[in-house]
C-alpha cells in the first residue's frame, strides 16, 4: 500500500483465485469499492505424453507434466474413462501425474489421454505378445493300416490365423508451404488406401470443425486447408496415418504496418491539453509512445487509446516542459510531431507599495501574480538583485516577497518586481538617525619611544572622520596609522617622542571627542647586560649589551685598561645595541670586559677553550698500490697541528700530501708500500688523535694459464694459482666479454686455486681466455677445433640365432672415442640385464642375452654422422624341446618390457613346486 500525493495504490501480488472478492478504501465518511475478479491460468501440458511400449505381463507408466500443480485431470483409453483399482493405479505429484497399468495384456493395447478441464495430451499403448508355446506336445503313435489315428497338442495360448494386411504408406508427401498474412494455406498428401489419419502441428493434435482448419479427403487424398493465416499460426504440420507420417513447414510471413495517416504538429496553450492522432494499416497491433527518445507510460499525465486502426495519446495539463517532439511507433514504422506550448502571460493582481523604514531595521516589499510559482526578477533601479544575506526572496504560490534585512540610506529608491510579461514598481525610503559617539577618546600616558592607540566608536559604521593633535589635521603615514573598522576608529602614534604630547581629537561633522596624551621621558639603564662567553684558542668572541635609549656613547674596558678602536678589536652602536668584537682569541686575551656610559657599568667574563678533536682520525685496511686519506677536525680553525707516524714527524713531500680546510685536516699517502703500514697521529695543542693503517699485500698470480685444444663438444679446463686463498673477486673473460657463471661457464675456488670449466665448447669460441684480480691478470689461447666426422669402417651384418641364445651385433667407426647410439623400433636401447653395450677401441658391440622371437627386428645403430642396421632373426624351438620350457615378463623400471626364459631339461617327473621356486630364484 502506497500514497502518493492524492493517490493512494493497494498492490495484490502475486493474485490467485482465492484473492477475488470485493475491496474497499475508506477515509473518514467517505468510501469507495471495487470488486477483484481473477480469471485463472489454463491448465497445459509443459511435457506430453509419449509412446510406451511394453512386454505383454510386465508394468507399464505413462507419465505427463501439466502447468499447475495439483489441478484435477482425467484418464480415458479411447473414449472410456479409467478408474483406479487393482489394474489402473493414479498418482499425482506436484505438476506431474501418472498412470500405472499393472500386468499388460495384448487387450490393454491402445491410445490413452490425459485430459485437463483446457486441454488434453494422448499418446499410444504398445504390447509385445509373448510367442505360443506347447504345454503338450504330439506324441509317436503307431496305427495298423486302414484305421484313423489322431495326434493331439496344447497351446499355452488361444492362436489363430490372420492375414498381415500391407501397411499404409505415402505416395506424395506435404510440402513447405510460404504465404503473407491474411491468405488461406492448403497441405495435400495422397495415401496408398483410404484409411483414417490425423493431422496435428507440432505436439498438438488438430481437431475437425473448427474455423480456423479444414480437414478434407477425397479417396486416397488428404487436404488440410488454413483459414485467415496469421504469423502465429507458422509452424511444422504432420499427418500421421498408422506408422506413416508426413511433414512440412508453414511460414506466414506478417504485412508490414505502416501508417495511413502520420501525427500532426500542434500548438496548445499552458495548462490545457493536447491529443495526438494516427491510423495504422492494420487493427490490434500495439504501439509505443515517446518523446524525444523516453518512451512514455499512461497515466495522469498521459491518456493512450488505441481503437481499432486509431492511436490516441492526451497530454494533459500541459506545462512549458512538455513542449518537444512526440513519436508513435510500431516496428520500424515511426511517426513523429512537434508540440508547442504557449505561456500564459504573467500579471500583478496585487502592486507593489511604497515603503519607509527606520535605517538598521529590515524592510519587505510585496506584490501577488496571476500565475502561482511563475518566475520574477526584483530590481533596484536597473540592477538585479541576488538572493543573501541583505536580501531574501520569497515564493508562496502567487505571493512574492523582497525583504531588505539591516537597512542604511544607501538602500532608499525605486524597487521594481519584473515578471516575463509585466512589472511593478515602488519606492523605498530609509529615515536615518543623528551621527553620536557610542565610545569617546580617553587620556592616556605612555613612555617614550612606545607606541600609544586612541579609539572611539560610532554610532553608525562606514563613516569617515578626521582626526587632530591641537588644530594640526594627521594624515595617515610612518608616524600615525588611522584605522576604520565598520564603527570603531582607530589612532595610532608610532615610537612616540616627548613633542608628540598634547590634546588630540576625533571629529564628524560637528560631532566631536577629544583626549590628552601625555609622553614621559625613558629613564637612562641597561636593558640588557654583558653576557659571560668562551672562545676557542684562534676563535672570535662576541660582546653585547642593549641600552634604553638610542645613540647613547659608551666606553669599552678590560679590567683597569680602556680598549680603543683598532686591530683585534673592533666596537659598533647600532641603535640601543653596543658590540664589541675580539678576533683570533689568544690566552692573555682571558679576563674581565665591561661597557660603561656616565655612571651605569655591565660587565662579563671572557675565557678562552682549550683546543680538542671534534672529529678523530679513524683507522684504516687498505690494499697495496691504493691511495689512503686521514682526516680529522679539531675545534679551533686557527691553531697548527704536526703529523706523525710512529712517533717520527712526516713532512709534506713524495707520497705525503697534507692539507687544511678550516678547522679540518688531511693526510694523503698515494700508492701504499707494505712499509707504510703502522700508527698514524695528528697532534695540535697538546692534543692528539691516532689511527692504524694496515697494509694488505696485493694479490698476486704464483702459477699462469696454460694454453689448450679441445674438440668442439668438449670441455676446455682453465686453472691458475693466486698467493691468497679464497679470493672471490676476480674476473674470468673470454675475448673481450667477461663470463658469468652458469652452467656453460663453470667457476670455482679452491685454496688459492682458481678453475674455469667450459662446457660443450663450439669452434666460434676460440680466443684468449684470462683471469684478472685487480691489475694482475693471466691469460692463455684456447682452441677449439672441429669435431671430425665419424664414419662406418664396417657395417653391422645381419644374424640368425636359435631362441634362448645370445646374440651379438657388430661394427666398426672411424673414430676411436665417438660413442654409439643403438636403437630398435625408434627406441633408444640401454645398457643392463637384456642388453650389453660395449666398446672396443673403433669395435661397438650390441650383445642381446636370451633371445626368444619377440626379438626379431631391425636394429640401428647411429654415429651422429652416419647411421646403418641390420636384422636380428631369432629361430623358435621346436615344441618337443619347450618341454619345462618357460617364459616371464617382468616389467621393470628402466625398461618397458623385460622377458626372462627358463628351460628344464631335466626329467618330467620333477617337482613343479620346485622347479617354480628355482625359476624365481633365477629371475
Amino acid at each position: 500500500m502506497n500514497l502518493e500525493g492524492k493517490v493512494a495504490q493497494l498492490t495484490v501480488l502475486h493474485v490467485q483465485p482465492e484473492d477475488a472478492g470485493r475491496y474497499s478504501c475508506s477515509t473518514g465518511e467517505e468510501k469507495t469499492c471495487a470488486e477483484l475478479r481473477v480469471k485463472p491460468l489454463p491448465v497445459t501440458f509443459k511435457r506430453e505424453l509419449v509412446l510406451l511400449e511394453v512386454k505383454e505381463g510386465d508394468g507399464g507408466v505413462f507419465c505427463c507434466e501439466i502447468s499447475k500443480p495439483g489441478a484435477p485431470v482425467e484418464w480415458k483409453k479411447g473414449r472410456t474413462s479409467l478408474k483406479p483399482g487393482d489394474k489402473y493405479e493414479m498418482k499425482q505429484e506436484g505438476p506431474f501425474t501418472k498412470l500405472i497399468i499393472n500386468s499388460v495384456e495384448e487387450s490393454d493395447a491402445g491410445k490413452y489421454t490425459c485430459k485437463t478441464k483446457d486441454s488434453q495430451s494422448t499418446a499410444e499403448l504398445s504390447v509385445r505378445g509373448s510367442p505360443p508355446s506347447f504345454k503338450m506336445p504330439l506324441v509317436s503313435q503307431e496305427e495298423t493300416e486302414g484305421n484313423s489315428v489322431v495326434l493331439r497338442c496344447e497351446l499355452n495360448k488361444p492362436a489363430s490365423c490372420e492375414g498381415k494386411e500391407r501397411p499404409v504408406r505415402f505416395l506424395q508427401d506435404l510440402k513447405n508451404v510460404q504465404v503473407q498474412e491474411g491468405n488461406a494455406v492448403t497441405l495435400s498428401c495422397e495415401v496408398s488406401k483410404v484409411s483414417q489419419v490425423q493431422w496435428s502441428r507440432g505436439a498438438t493434435l488438430l481437431t475437425p470443425g473448427g474455423e480456423k482448419h479444414l480437414m478434407k479427403q477425397s479417396g486416397s487424398t488428404l487436404e488440410l486447408h488454413i483459414r485467415k493465416s496469421q504469423p502465429e499460426d507458422s509452424g511444422s504440420y504432420s499427418c500421421v496415418c498408422g506408422e506413416a507420417r508426413t511433414t512440412a513447414t508453414v511460414i506466414i510471413t506478417a504485412i508490414p504496418v505502416t501508417f495511413k495517416q502520420k501525427l500532426k504538429n500542434q500548438e496548445a496553450v499552458e495548462e490545457g491539453a493536447v491529443t495526438l492522432r494516427c491510423e495504422l494499416s492494420k487493427a490490434g497491433v500495439p504501439v509505443e509512445w515517446r518523446r524525444d527518445a523516453q518512451l512514455l507510460k499512461e497515466g495522469e499525465k498521459y491518456l493512450m487509446k488505441q481503437e481499432g486502426r486509431i492511436a490516441e495519446m492526451q497530454i494533459r495539463n500541459l506545462k512549458l516542459t512538455d513542449l518537444g517532439e512526440y513519436s508513435c511507433s510500431v516496428g520500424t514504422a515511426v511517426t513523429s510531431a512537434d508540440i508547442k506550448v504557449r505561456e500564459i502571460p504573467v500579471t500583478f493582481k496585487e502592486e507593489l507599495e511604497d515603503v519607509e523604514v527606520k535605517e538598521g531595521d529590515s524592510g519587505a516589499f510585496c506584490c501577488q501574480i496571476s500565475k502561482p510559482g511563475a518566475p520574477v526578477d526584483w530590481r533596484k533601479g536597473r540592477v538585479v538583485l541576488k538572493p543573501g544575506y541583505k536580501y531574501e526572496m520569497k515564493q508562496e504560490g502567487r505571493l512574492t516577497k523582497l525583504i531588505i534585512n539591516n537597512m542604511e540610506e544607501s538602500d532608499a529608491g525605486k524597487y521594481t518586481c519584473k515578471t516575463k510579461d509585466s512589472q511593478s514598481t515602488a519606492e523605498l525610503t530609509v529615515r536615518a538617525p543623528p551621527i553620536t559617539f557610542k565610545t569617546k577618546l580617553r587620556a592616556q600616558q605612555v613612555e617614550e619611544e612606545n607606541s600609544v592607540t586612541l579609539s572611539c566608536e560610532l554610532s553608525k559604521p562606514g563613516l569617515t572622520v578626521e582626526w587632530r593633535k591641537d588644530q594640526e589635521l594627521l594624515k595617515n603615514d610612518f608616524k600615525y596609522q588611522i584605522k576604520n573598522r565598520n564603527s570603531s576608529m582607530e589612532l595610532t602614534i608610532k615610537n612616540s617622542q616627548l613633542q608628540d604630547s598634547g590634546l588630540y581629537s576625533c571629529s564628524y561633522g560637528d560631532t566631536k571627542t577629544s583626549a590628552n596624551i601625555t609622553i614621559t621621558p625613558i629613564p637612562l639603564s641597561f636593558k640588557m647586560g654583558l653576557k659571560n662567553q668562551e672562545a676557542p684558542e684562534g676563535g672570535n668572541v662576541s660582546l653585547r649589551c642593549e641600552l634604553s635609549r638610542a645613540g647613547v656613547p659608551v666606553q669599552w674596558w678590560k679590567a683597569e685598561d680602556q680598549l680603543q678602536q683598532g686591530g683585534r678589536y673592533q666596537m659598533t652602536l647600532r641603535g640601543k645595541t653596543a658590540e664589541m668584537h675580539i678576533r683570533n682569541v689568544q690566552p692573555e686575551d682571558v679576563g674581565e670586559y665591561s661597557c660603561v656610559f656616565g655612571e651605569q657599568k655591565t660587565m662579563a667574563e671572557v675565557t678562552a677553550a682549550s683546543v680538542f678533536f671534534e672529529k678523530e682520525l679513524e683507522s684504516q685496511a687498505v690494499m697495496e698500490g691504493k691511495p689512503v686519506l686521514l682526516s680529522c677536525q679539531v675545534s679551533s680553525a686557527n691553531v697548527p697541528v704536526t703529523w706523525k707516524k710512529d712517533n717520527v714527524v712526516l713532512e709534506e713531500e713524495g707520497r705525503y700530501i697534507v692539507k687544511k680546510n678550516g678547522p679540518t685536516h688531511t693526510l694523503e699517502i698515494k700508492k701504499l708500500l707494505l712499509e707504510d703500514a703502522g700508527e698514524y697521529c695528528c697532534i695540535s695543542r697538546g692534543k692528539k688523535t691516532s689511527a692504524k693503517i694496515i697494509v694488505r699485500e696485493r694479490v698476486r698470480v704464483v702459477s699462469e694459464l696454460q694454453g689448450i685444444t679441445v674438440t668442439a663438444g668438449e670441455d676446455a679446463v682453465f686453472e691458475c694459482e693466486l698467493t691468497h686463498a679464497d679470493v672471490s673477486e676476480g674476473v674470468w673473460w673470454l675475448g673481450q666479454s667477461p663470463l658469468q657463471r652458469n652452467e656453460m661457464n663453470q667457476m670455482t675456488v679452491r685454496g688459492r686455486q682458481q678453475r674455469l670449466v667450459l662446457t660443450m665448447t663450439t669452434p666460434d669460441e676460440t680466443g684468449i681466455v684470462a683471469f684478472v684480480i685487480g691489475e694482475e691478470k693471466t691469460s692463455a689461447r684456447l682452441l677449439v677445433v672441429p669435431k671430425a666426422t665419424v664414419l662406418f669402417e664396417e657395417k653391422p651384418k645381419d644374424v640368425v640365432i636359435m631362441e634362448g641364445e645370445s646374440a651379438t651385433l657388430s661394427c666398426m667407426i672411424s673414430d676411436f672415442t665417438s660413442p654409439l647410439t643403438w636403437t630398435r623400433n625408434h627406441i633408444p636401447l640401454r645398457d643392463g640385464e637384456k642388453y650389453e653395450i660395449r666398446k672396443e677401441g673403433k669395435i661397438n658391440l650390441l650383445i642381446i642375452r636370451d633371445v626368444d622371437p619377440l626379438d626379431t627386428g631391425t636394429y640401428c645403430c647411429d654415429t651422429g654422422d652416419d647411421q646403418s642396421s641390420a636384422k636380428l632373426t631369432v629361430t623358435e624351438l621346436l615344441l618337443s624341446s619347450k618341454r619345462n620350457y618357460r617364459v616371464w615378463r617382468l616389467r621393470r623400471e628402466d625398461q618397458p618390457l623385460c622377458t626372462v626364459s627358463c628351460l628344464n631339461l631335466e626329467s618330467d617327473s620333477m617337482d613343479e613346486e620346485q622347479a617354480a621356486t628355482e625359476r624365481q630364484q633365477k629371475v
